[in-house]
């Protein structure tokens, strides 16, 4: 009756106690080695099949113990009636079998049961066969999904004589992943190991280098308990990481040797592996109880990586039978060979997650005059050992009345709104140029704003005000509005650097997606007007203890930005004559503020290393 063994994990225990004559003694029986993790949750039902007496016969000269006198005990069949010898044969030929087709015959409550609260032993028993069942908490069936998390239902036979001791040794499905090597080169400082850590749960690399991972998962020995044994090794892979499908390869630890793909394993990805990324599915775990399965595979770092924080996470479980008495029949439609045709029906477990993280970190470079202010117009290159490859973000912009952006007559674009007319706005903490307001008879220089009197600070004076000017002659339209599209592109690079980029209008050009590493900075492009800037060299380490970076620019350590976890770096440029002023008396502050994003190409540099052949 195969559909009784959905009902739950079980063990025969043929109980046959020595009697004298007719008399019938009583016996015990106890469990050993219930796992702690989970034996607070499991109680055995303990089931009277048959009942007898226990006699001594010499047989070659030796002494043996016999159960006579057998009848139908309390749990099974026709109580007190005579057991056939066919039916005595046929539990000595194959117990577990004939416990499985009796299953679901049971009737009335157990004669006792196995717990926490009584150690796992039962005291007072007749001599005879008992069948003891594996539950949580005393009732049948177990429904999918009451088991926790990484747990299983025992199965167990054994034969013994007088007081019983079972060893119960359940063996409950393991899973490890693990990052075993990556493609980052190795002079990048830090660690000892400067690329994996030594329990192989983080790494750090740039982004379109390969990372190589390895999974070990068990098959329990009791996998041959089971009609059919689920066994699905699950990995989901975060947006960051590109799996490489062709690189996955399952070996078992039985001689070493490797399965074949479509033969002895199925592998899943798309749709058929959702929630994951893929999913490694045996067809016959069964002939392979007690052995490990490795499953080895690469996956390369890509332009969605998350730059620092709690990095790019692969993670991965096992799904498992975990009732062997219930009715897995396994998928048998060509679609998917080795996997449930539905989890809320079919019986599972699934293992506790096991999590790597890859990191990558970046550069936020800002071009700045020697005042200190944002300045636009140059271009660079950085070079290093990992960079191979450059993400292009191209900006297109489209009139569009629920827009966020202006045009300026330049041709670029800037979030801020036109300023019709002067205006006075509170002065930022720390400012040392500015305004106040213009005391009663003061004769010195005023400006007007607001129908306010307001005078330039004096010397060591905090200011109140600054002024923001009247702007509107910079807008091609002061009424057009623009939505910002942005497309991406990916370009590879040649010797280790990039082509020479743009920083945008604001001066800003990020580097993102490097691992540690040092990196050069260069201009390519300088300012008109201004000298060209020296180079700048960055030296990124990780640390796989603490799983973060740091920093040095031209040897001075500097703190990742909080919100982008980017190292920022400041490129001068010094003007090489003296520009004319404007404004007037004091410091006039021209101010677009948003960022002023050219519409042709900003460019976000992201990078890998290239493995050197050389």
């Amino acid at each position: 009756m195969k559909r009784f063994k959905k009902m739950m994990a079980l063990v025969i225990a043929m109980v046959m106690c020595l009697a004298m004559g007719a008399t019938v003694f009583a016996a015990s029986i106890e469990l050993k080695s219930e796992p702690e993790d989970y034996a607070d949750s499991h109680t055995y039902n303990v089931y009277q099949i048959f009942t007898g007496n226990v006699v001594e016969k010499t047989v070659d000269e030796k002494t043996v113990k016999e159960l006579q006198n057998v009848k139908y005990g309390a749990n099974y069949g026709d109580t007190g009636a005579s057991v056939p010898k066919s039916v005595l044969d046929a539990v000595d030929e194959d117990a577990r079998d004939y416990a499985a087709s009796i299953i679901g015959s049971l009737h009335d409550n157990p004669v006792a049961q196995l717990n926490s609260g009584n150690n796992f032993k039962a005291t007072g028993l007749a001599t005879g066969y008992y069948l003891i069942v594996d539950t949580l908490d005393g009732t049948l069936p177990v429904k999918p999904g009451d088991l926790a998390e990484g747990d299983a239902l025992a199965t167990y036979i054994v034969q013994v004589l007088d007081d019983v001791s079972i060893d119960t040794k359940k063996d409950v499905t393991e899973s490890t992943k693990v990052i075993t090597s990556d493609d980052h080169p190795s002079t990048e400082g830090g660690d000892a190991n400067p690329g994996v850590s030594t329990d192989g749960k983080t790494d750090n690399v740039s982004i379109g280098d390969k990372v190589n991972f390895t999974i070990t998962a068990k098959v329990p020995a009791h996998a041959t308990d089971y009609d059919y044994y689920y066994f699905i090794i699950n990995d989901t892979l975060s947006a960051g990481l590109t799996l490489d499908p062709a690189s996955i390869v399952v070996k078992t630890s039985k001689d070493s040797a490797t399965l074949t793909k479509d033969t002895d394993y199925a592998v899943y990805t798309g749709n058929d592996a959702a929630p994951h990324t893929f999913e490694v599915a045996l067809l016959d775990a069964k002939a392979h109880p007690g052995e490990t399965i490795t499953v080895t595979y690469s996956a390369t770092l890509n332009e969605n990586a998350v730059i620092g924080g709690d990095g790019n996470l692969n993670t991965e479980s096992v799904t498992y039978s975990n009732n062997p008495n219930e009715d897995y029949d396994g998928s048998k439609d060509d679609d998917k060979p080795g996997k449930p045709d539905s989890t809320s029906t079919v019986p599972l477990g699934e293992t506790p997650d096991e999590t790597t993280q890859t990191f990558t970190s970046g550069i936020k470079l800002q071009k700045l005059d020697q005042d200190g202010n944002a300045l636009s117009g140059a271009s660079f290159t950085i070079e290093g050992d990992s960079i191979n490859q450059i993400v292009k973000n191209t900006e297109t912009f489209e009139e569009d009345a629920e827009g966020t952006y202006y045009k300026l007559k330049t041709g670029a674009y800037t979030t801020e709104a036109p300023q019709t007319a002067d205006q006075m706005i509170a002065a930022p903490a720390g400012s040392t140029d500015g305004y106040v307001v213009a005391e009663a008879g003061f004769e010195g220089t005023t400006i007007t704003v607001g129908g306010t009197k307001y005078r330039v600070v004096n010397s060591g004076e905090k200011p109140t005000h600054i002024l923001k000017k009247k702007n509107t002659e910079l807008y091609d339209s002061t009424t057009t509005k623009y939505k910002k599209t942005t497309t991406e592109s990916v370009e590879t690079t040649t010797e280790h650097k990039s082509q020479s980029l743009a920083v945008n209008p604001d001066g800003t050009l990020n580097f993102e997606g490097l691992g540690a590493g040092t990196y050069t900075i260069k201009e390519t492009a300088v300012p008109a007007g201004y000298t060209k800037a020296e180079d700048v060299t960055v030296v990124i380490t990780f640390d796989n203890s603490t799983k973060k970076f740091t920093a040095t620019v031209n040897g001075t350590a500097t703190t990742a930005d909080a919100t982008t976890n980017l190292f920022p770096v400041d490129v001068v440029n010094v003007a090489g004559n003296v520009l004319p002023t404007t404004g007037g008396i004091g410091t006039t502050l021209f101010y677009i503020i948003g960022g002023v994003l050219v519409a042709a190409a900003a460019v976000l540099l992201v990078t890998r290393r290239r493995m050197n052949a050389r």
